[in-house]
């Protein structure tokens, strides 16, 4: 460790801006964290950063400092659902531009019948609507309302 860092990430030279993990201090966690903002950061180290703006959707805190590069680019690139698709600030972007919404669709999903037809059991259709969002490559993607 050199004479500029601490066990923190914090710098102890006051001209450097403060680093931090991305991190929630009330879950103790990073799980759930959604990125709202990131702008470049001019610093004399041979670190690159950025200043964050995120927020968790677990508990609702919001947190505001800079951060490593890669640290930022580790949680852009993690993706639960479509390799490729990054959710940034409310919006999609998939082949590095954001998606456009094109329109809305009714979506029904049926409970396969049961053997008794008359039966109480059955479960009732689940009606809902989703917003659909497409690249400039043609790919598309369907959200929940």
């Amino acid at each position: 460790m050199d004479s500029d860092s601490s066990a923190f990430g914090r710098s102890s030279n006051p001209s450097l801006p403060q680093t931090l993990p991305l991190w929630c201090d009330t879950c103790r966690s990073d799980e759930h964290l959604i990125l709202h903002s990131i702008d470049s950061v001019r610093a004399s180290t041979n670190e690159l950063l950025v200043h964050v703006i995120y927020a968790c959707a677990a508990c609702g805190s919001f947190h505001a400092h800079a951060a490593p590069f890669e640290q930022v680019a580790a949680l852009l690139n993690k993706s639960d659902t479509v390799p490729g698709l990054v959710h940034f600030g409310g919006e999609y972007l998939h082949c590095g531009l954001p998606m456009t919404l094109i329109g809305v669709a009714h979506r029904v999903i049926q409970a396969p019948p049961s053997p008794d037809s008359a039966s109480e059991t059955d479960l009732p259709d689940v009606e809902f609507d989703t917003k659909i969002a497409q690249c400039e490559c043609g790919f598309r993607l369907e959200l929940p309302t």
